[in-house]
Parts: structure tokens; C-alpha cells; sequence
């Protein structure tokens, strides 16, 4: 009896691939598109080349950290090992993508809150310009309160100064807006005698 190359149909390990004659793998290619020059065929050979190094990195890291006991080891206990080596590798990459799933949650939040932040700041700044903008127009009405109050106090001097001036103690009213004087020794009716200065109304 011949020594099977390779585990038997038994072994199955992997998820939808079979492995016989070594490291060989036989599942259906997927359909790609081909350019000129290429073939299913040359395909298929890519795919199990990059298999077969996948799996020679994978055995060269077993011997590294088994070192001698590996030539003691069954084939079965070696598939036992990669499979274990593949459920730790497909631990840490869903462990992986949790933190990126995390990351990315804590990042779009902070995403979030800079965009509200930033909303928040427009707003204090548009507010603050509606501020600005309405005292400026304070500023202005009282300026316009100044100059109509100054406009309103010139008119009033130059008002004053061209009214008639008032009736006063040292002012001669004419002798016909005055009552005559009553009748008495000082009322002259005659002529001024000489060299008395007569006052004469205006």
C-alpha cells in the first residue's frame, strides 16, 4: 500500500477547501475576467502557488517554534496545530476589527461634536455681529441726538440775539406812550425859563 501524500478526505480543516496531493489545493476558481495571453488554467496555477507559500510560511513558523519536535510529529498533529494557529490568527483579526469599529464610533462622535461645536461657534459669531451692527446704530442715533441738539441750541442763541431787548429802568419811552403827568407845582406850562436844559422826548 502507497503512503497517501497529504491529509485524506477525513481531514477536512479549512473552510470550503479540500486539500490532496501536498499542499495543492482543488476548490473552484472564481470567475474572473481575462485579458490576453491569460487562461483558467494559468489562473488556477497563480492561486496554488500563492497557496502553497502561504502555507510553506506557515509550516517554516511551525518549525520555528517547535524546532526539533516537529520531525517527531504526526501529520495530524501538525494540521492540529495550524488549525489552532488559524483560530488564534482569526481571533486577533475580529478583535482587530472591533477596535476599528470602535475607533471609527469615537471618532465620528468627536466628528460630531466639532461639527456641532463649529455650528455653535457660527451662530456666537453671527450673534455677535448683529451685536456689533446694532450698537453701531446706537452710536450713530445718539450722534444724530447730539448734532440735533447742538442745531437746536444755535437756533436758540441766534433767536435771542435778534429779539427786540427788553423794557428797562434806564430805557426813555416817548412822552406819548406815557400818561400825562399830573397836575402839580413842577409842571411847567409855559415856556423853559433861560438856562434851564429842557429834556425833550426822542
Amino acid at each position: 500500500m502507497s503512503a497517501k501524500r497529504g491529509p485524506t478526505k477525513d481531514d477536512l480543516y479549512l473552510e470550503n477547501q479540500n486539500l490532496v496531493e501536498g499542499w495543492t489545493a482543488t476548490t473552484a476558481a472564481s470567475k474572473v475576467r481575462l485579458v490576453p495571453g491569460e487562461s483558467s488554467d494559468s489562473l488556477e496555477q497563480l492561486r496554488n502557488n500563492a497557496l502553497n507559500e502561504t502555507m510553506n510560511n506557515i509550516l517554516q513558523e511551525l518549525r520555528q517554534r517547535l524546532g526539533e519536535n516537529l520531525h517527531n510529529m504526526s501529520l495530524k498533529a501538525i494540521l492540529d496545530s495550524m488549525l489552532t494557529e488559524r483560530e488564534a490568527m482569526n481571533n486577533d483579526l475580529h478583535q482587530l476589527q472591533n477596535n476599528f469599529a470602535q475607533h471609527s464610533q469615537d471618532a465620528q462622535t468627536r466628528l460630531d461634536n466639532m461639527r456641532s461645536d463649529l455650528i455653535q461657534a457660527r451662530e456666537d459669531s453671527q450673534l455677535t455681529r448683529n451685536d456689533a451692527e446694532k450698537a453701531r446704530e446706537e452710536a450713530q442715533n445718539a450722534k444724530e441726538e447730539v448734532q440735533k441738539a447742538k442745531e437746536e441750541a444755535l437756533k436758540a442763541q441766534a433767536d435771542a440775539g435778534s429779539a427786540p431787548p427788553l423794557f428797562g429802568a434806564n430805557q426813555q419811552t416817548p412822552e406819548r406812550n406815557s400818561a400825562p403827568p399830573p397836575s402839580g407845582a413842577n409842571q411847567q406850562t409855559g415856556p423853559a425859563p433861560s438856562g434851564i436844559h429842557q429834556r425833550t422826548p426822542p
